[in-house]
């Protein structure tokens, strides 16, 4: 079908091809997650993740490069709700370090790249850091993919997509 669309047209689709049950096995439980939940938006993902991973006298330490909406609902909410929270600028690895040393930290969150300044955090690093004080790593992956970006291979316990971001073309997807 010819169109005057400006992207190519995504077709949908839940069915998958394997040549053998090994080929299944393989896809299902080496090499991703051992489980997935998708939502309705990235945010219901982040609210969800926060609200289940992070109890009331928590301690959350996130980035300043965060997505601003994120920053937002950590910093205003989260706080009201008697979780102690810390934002560091993602490339301070030593604050990270010193909040680990002094705090009870539960869960150190970020995006990576960083948006807007695209900078990487050394997801293996901070992973090694966070596991030794018993903090669990969650990466905002959204604009490097699951195809340029493996933070759960790198040592990330959680790792966040939003799928109408640069999987989806920045929400330039076509119905038909």
């Amino acid at each position: 079908m010819v169109t005057d669309a400006i992207t190519t047209q995504v077709v949908n689709s839940s069915a998958y091809f394997f040549n053998n049950t090994a080929q299944l096995i393989d896809c299902k439980c080496t090499r991703g997650a051992e489980s997935t939940l998708f939502t309705s938006s990235g945010m219901a993902a982040i609210t969800a993740m926060l609200s289940a991973l992070v109890p009331a006298g928590g301690h959350i330490v996130t980035t300043t490069d965060c997505y601003m909406k994120t920053r937002i609902y950590i910093e205003e909410h989260l706080s009201n709700k008697e979780i102690m929270v810390t934002t560091i600028d993602p490339a301070d690895v030593e604050a990270l370090e010193s909040e680990l040393d002094n705090n009870k930290v539960s869960l150190f969150f970020t995006k990576s790249p960083t948006n807007p300044f695209l900078r990487c955090v050394d997801i293996k690093r901070v992973s090694e850091l966070c596991h030794r004080k018993g903090a669990l790593v969650c990466i905002d992956g959204s604009l490097a993919t699951p195809l340029n970006q493996k933070a759960l291979a790198l040592g990330a316990d959680l790792v966040l997509y939003s799928a109408t971001k640069y999987i989806g073309g920045h929400n330039d997807l076509c119905k038909e």
